[in-house]
């Protein structure tokens, strides 16, 4: 019984130590008057996120840290924090603010910000894309730091077969330099990465032993592998890029309706995205209350696509605003 106790109060208190205050925030923390009406008239129009808003103040709360105003500066990242839901770096400093006045709030926060950092899909496409380059990097590293190894260790038997090869002494230099002078020689012609590798591995392959052949050759298969499938990480460009068609594409799911918005949308000229970006001026005329306008675009979006589901959705949305219930239904 007394083991039931412990292990309910030790569940309780990490419980507790995860729970933060809900304390409503104001916009009015907002001091630009431009900045605030835009994202009351976000709100308004249902954003889930205003990351342009968060960001604003986000710079505002470090300004206020180095001017030592820590009250304002807390209230400001925590309204930064909450103005978006994938925005790491309030919560990163308001979790640093916090370990350094010994607040307890620190580690919910440090939690929640390492959570965004994971889930949220920008930061997954960035961290994809450095996981993959250092893996890339780091195989090729491997397998040339293993080639210059195995040079040095049969630099001498190298020579000797050089020696062994040469007909006339007096037609080439010495042994010891002919390797100095190929390095330089295929340096100063580029040849490319892949070419050095096969020169190297085809050179050392008659001295390597059974294990270090196996080596090479596992670098080598890993190394092919990671280029063959280097056009797939291609996906990762359109997070990482901002102007990308796809990150134009997403707004509608992270911001509100604006004029401004409608027209990076209608600016999409690559007919890929037909589809997708009748969907989105669709959902945003939705929002407007223009369901005229709305339908017509979300019809085209499902008639180019007839899997789209979102598509279908707010086109049932629409119809049923229409007062159209049973198109609405189907």
């Amino acid at each position: 019984m007394s083991h039931r106790i412990i292990v309910f109060a030790a569940a309780f208190a990490v419980v507790l130590a995860f729970c933060t205050s809900a304390v409503p925030k104001s916009l009015d923390l907002i001091t630009n008057d431009t900045l605030k009406a835009y994202a009351e008239s976000e709100l308004e129009y249902g954003a889930p996120s205003i990351p342009a808003a968060s960001t604003l103040l986000y710079r505002d709360a470090l300004k206020l840290l180095g001017e030592g105003d820590k009250e304002g500066a807390i209230a400001r990242l925590e309204l930064a924090a909450g103005l978006t839901g994938d925005y790491a770096a309030p919560l990163f400093t308001l979790a640093r603010v916090e370990l350094l006045s010994a607040n307890p709030d620190f580690l919910p926060n440090l939690v929640e910000g390492f959570k965004r950092m994971i889930l949220s899909y920008p930061s997954q496409a960035v961290l994809s894309a450095k996981a993959a380059a250092i893996i890339v990097f780091s195989l090729i590293a491997s397998l040339l730091s293993t080639l210059i190894a195995l040079i040095i260790k049969y630099r001498e038997f190298i020579d000797h077969k050089i020696a062994e090869a040469r007909t006339n002494p007096l037609a080439l230099p010495s042994a010891r330099w002919i390797i100095v002078i190929a390095c330089a020689a295929l340096a100063l012609l580029r040849l490319g990465l892949a070419l050095y590798i096969a020169i190297l591995v085809i050179v050392l392959w008659v001295f390597m032993t059974r294990r270090e052949k196996g080596v090479v050759v596992s670098l080598v298969l890993l190394l092919s592998a990671a280029s063959f499938s280097a056009r797939y990480s291609n996906c990762l460009a359109p997070a990482i890029d901002p102007e990308s068609v796809t990150s134009r594409l997403v707004l509608i799911n992270r911001q509100g309706v604006s004029e401004m918005g409608i027209a990076r949308i209608q600016s999409i000229g690559d007919g890929r995205f037909r589809s997708q970006k009748d969907f989105a001026l669709g959902t945003m005329m939705y929002r407007f209350g223009i369901y005229e306008e709305a339908r017509k675009h979300l019809l085209e979006s499902v008639s180019v696509r007839p899997d789209f589901a979102p598509a279908f959705l707010n086109l049932g949305n629409v119809y049923f605003m229409q007062g159209d219930y049973d198109k609405a239904l189907a």
